[in-house]
């Protein structure tokens, strides 16, 4: 889910937009590169369920920690290694977006 929604989106006190549906499936190659490797999750590790905590309640931060520290020391699952510059290009946009 994009960060502008975590909070707010469920009180309904922000206006869903396209942006945000970029943005979520951003997060989401992020979450598949980190957690699955070729046909299953990858059992080595998966660093954002046990480093970082994304299935907990507060995400927002876990995710924001993540755009700006965490993700220069993760490696990606091996079969998603090559599909990592993509995700990460997109990710410093999404970091650009929210530091303005």
């Amino acid at each position: 889910m994009a960060l502008d929604l975590e909070d707010q989106a469920v009180k309904g006190k922000v206006e869903h937009l396209c942006q945000h549906d970029a943005e979520s499936l951003i997060w989401v190659f992020t979450w598949v590169s980190f957690r699955y490797e070729y046909d299953g999750l990858w059992s080595n590790g998966r660093p954002l369920n046990v480093r970082l905590r994304w299935m907990r309640r507060d995400v927002t931060i876990k995710k924001i920690s993540f755009l700006t520290a965490a993700r220069h020391k993760l490696e990606p699952s091996p079969s998603h290694g090559s599909n990592w510059p993509i995700v990460e290009s997109t990710l410093d946009m999404v970091s650009l977006h929210y530091a303005a």
